[in-house]
């Protein structure tokens, strides 16, 4: 029974540690966390070597032990592996709610931006056609005050001749 709790304690050790890694491995979250890449990779090999040292530490002191010590440790290491499994399926539960929801954000951004486009659009299009309006209309003043022009100009000519008469 002495021996007991070191063994356990490199067993569960062992599986922490390369579940960790395969976890880190998998989701990449000491990345997302702000580790650089190169160091993640060095963190996620150390974990899984220093995973593979206790679990073999492990064995090693199980061996000498009775076969119900170890079976309890296994017992143990299978419930915390267990629960290791269930914390890497939430952890991907909660990436995959994230990934939808950066999705649907994107997706409602493409949606405004198309609404706001085509608003310019209208906007630019009753520009144009204002100025083409407005620019009708220069050419309709420009050509009254031409003819208008022409009267004046034959009306000084008229009364000119009147007056010389």
């Amino acid at each position: 029974m002495e021996g007991e709790p070191p063994v356990a304690a490199l067993a569960i050790a062992g599986i922490i540690l390369s579940s960790a890694s395969f976890v880190d491995g998998e989701f990449h979250v000491l990345q997302k966390l702000g580790v650089d890449a190169k160091a993640s990779g060095w963190v996620d090999t150390s974990m899984a070597v220093a995973g593979a040292i206790c679990s073999f530490g492990a064995g090693l002191a199980s061996a000498g032990g009775a076969a119900v010590n170890t079976a309890s440790v296994i017992g143990r290491a299978a419930s915390l592996a267990s629960g290791v499994t269930s914390m890497a399926q939430g952890a991907a539960t909660v990436e995959a709610g994230r990934a939808q929801s950066e999705c649907d954000e994107a997706g409602a951004d493409e949606v405004q931006a198309v609404a706001t486009s085509a608003d310019s659009l209208r906007f630019m299009q009753v520009v144009i056609s204002e100025t083409e309006s407005s620019d009708d209309a220069s050419k309709q003043i420009m050509a009254t005050i031409g003819v208008t022009k022409g009267i004046q100009d034959s009306t000084v000519v008229a009364a000119a001749m009147a007056v010389r008469g």
